[in-house]
């Protein structure tokens, strides 16, 4: 009797036991945060537009030329997921003036133009809910036309002043986000280009007088400022 006894407090006790291991497993479980869900792909995948401010500003107060030389680039996008962005920009400016005497074949016709245009990588983080920063990495390009063509009826007469250059270099920027989607963004730049300049006169009718014409090696360095209107979708 005392055997059996012995054996069924034992088995007791064993199951005991189990039960409260049980017991403790669950109520751990039970006060464990729980964890949030992974982030779907398209909410990490964004799209921005910008739009560059300074030019439009500038060109408000009739002083748009000279603002493209500090601010080329008017529009730009940005296609990301998560902190990395890919990014391409573009500018430019067109302007053609044509002088001539009515009764006259006498003619004058002036072209000026130029396109900027950048494709870079940048990283973005978050600093709080209204701040973000990012740096980036961009490859630069600038071809710039200003040339001039004389008619006299006789001959035609070519003026040429044409430039290209190409480069790249590091972006910085601060964003201010005024909601999820819209932002306000300060964006400086260095860039070192390398290119060519081509200067000259030309004659149509008569290639033999062609004179002063000249290619020169360029090497310059900028600093374009930009104050960007970001919408994201």
């Amino acid at each position: 009797m005392k055997m059996t006894y012995s054996l069924q407090s034992l088995q007791f006790q064993r199951w005991l036991c189990l039960g409260l291991l049980i017991f403790c497993f669950n109520q751990a479980n039970a006060q464990e945060a729980p964890r949030p869900p992974k982030a779907r792909f398209s909410e990490s995948f964004n799209i921005e537009i910008g739009l560059n401010t300074i030019p439009v500003l500038k060109a408000i107060a009739n002083k748009g030329q000279d603002s493209l030389g500090l601010s080329p680039y008017l529009l730009n996008t940005r296609i990301s997921w998560k902190n990395i962005g890919i990014r391409g920009s573009v500018g430019g400016s067109y302007k053609k003036e044509d002088t001539f005497i009515e009764g006259f074949k006498d003619s004058d016709v002036a072209t000026k133009s130029s396109i900027s245009y950048r494709l870079g990588i940048d990283y973005r983080t978050r600093w709080s809910s209204k701040f973000s920063g990012s740096i980036g990495l961009d490859w630069v390009a600038q071809i710039s036309n200003n040339n001039r063509v004389l008619d006299s009826g006789f001959d035609v007469i070519e003026r040429i002043n044409q430039s290209n250059a190409r480069g790249g270099g590091l972006t910085t920027a601060i964003q201010w986000w005024l909601n999820k989607n819209v932002a306000l963004g300060i964006e400086t730049s260095f860039y070192y280009l390398v290119g060519e300049q081509s200067i000259g006169r030309k004659f149509v009718n008569f290639p033999e007088l062609n004179d002063d014409l000249r290619t020169a090696q360029t090497t310059e360095v900028q600093f374009p400022v930009a104050l960007n209107f970001h919408w994201r979708f």
